[in-house]
């Protein structure tokens, strides 16, 4: 298998395993992303202001994996090139706050039939026949691009969210971004959960403020959690899944740290409440819920 069309294959040949996912840390519009290659959550600096236009194209300074494998060669040579896909964008209104819109887009790139990009999935599909039992290269879903971007001045618009989605990597239809009244509180939360059972996600959750949004900071939450967990015990997830912006609340499984398996020897859960002070989860109440023994 080439490196650089190895995203691609593992999904074919079904090795896309357990991807981790964390909140990301604080920052004025601090722009998070997810998907390969890191397949976790990360905090990036914060982006220009630029006009929407900009985010309804492809653009190479976007372009920071290889999912369209731009640049591999088909056996006689011929360039995989942005040519060989039919870019559709799409975009849909969130919401304001204090007056800026805030917008989700998502970009989709089709294979244009006889392109470079189309006989190389079918020299893929040929090598790796026997790995894939079945289906084809050809039936799988379009790679896709979701940004949220939102207002920072007039016509312009600096990107919060950002991911690149190969076949296989999130759960399609992917989530749309909604805000949140937390007890008077605007809140931006995105999230989209990768596919399988891992149970991860990449998402992000802005504090909507006058001055533009915050990043909501869960860093009194973690302290709050492991001051409450066993000795010797972590909680591995305390988004996703685990987080219910609406609810303000956090129910995070608590496991040993040398357990045996991502999923077994599971302590009990760790059930933070909080409240929103400015741009941090504070915790108002905690308790540890230790797991019944059968």
């Amino acid at each position: 298998m080439k490196r650089n069309c190895g995203a691609m294959l593992a999904f074919v040949v079904g090795v896309i395993m357990l991807m981790f996912a964390v909140l990301p840390a604080v920052g004025q519009w601090e722009r998070v992303a997810g998907g390969p290659p890191q397949n976790k959550t990360a905090q990036l600096a914060n982006t220009p202001p630029r006009p929407l236009a900009y985010f309804l194209a492809f653009s190479p300074e976007r372009y920071t994996d290889n999912s369209l494998c731009l640049g591999c060669k088909t056996s006689d040579g011929q360039k995989v090139s942005i040519a060989d896909y039919v870019v559709k964008p799409s975009e849909r209104y969130i919401g304001e706050s204090f007056g800026r819109k805030i917008v989700e887009i998502v970009l989709t790139f089709d294979v244009k039939p006889g392109s470079a990009m189309w006989r190389l999935r079918r020299e893929w599909e040929a090598q790796y026949r026997a790995e894939v039992r079945k289906g084809s290269l050809e039936e799988l879903p379009p790679v896709e691009w979701k940004s949220v971007v939102m207002e920072s001045a007039s016509e312009r618009y600096r990107e919060l969210y950002f991911i690149i989605d190969e076949p296989g990597i999130y759960d399609r239809p992917m989530e749309h971004p909604r805000i949140v009244d937390t007890g008077g509180v605007p809140v931006l939360a995105v999230a989209d959960r990768f596919s399988g059972n891992g149970g991860m996600c990449t998402e992000g959750y802005w504090v909507l403020r006058r001055d533009g949004p915050w990043l909501l900071d869960f860093s009194p939450v973690r302290k709050t959690i492991a001051s409450i967990s066993p000795p010797n015990a972590t909680a591995p997830q305390i988004g996703c899944w685990a987080l219910s912006i609406e609810k303000l609340e956090v129910n995070a499984p608590v496991q040993k740290n040398d357990a045996k398996c991502h999923a077994c020897e599971w302590l009990g859960t760790a059930i933070v409440d909080f409240r929103i002070e400015t741009n941090r989860a504070v915790p108002v109440s905690s308790r540890f819920k230790a797991e019944s023994a059968e």
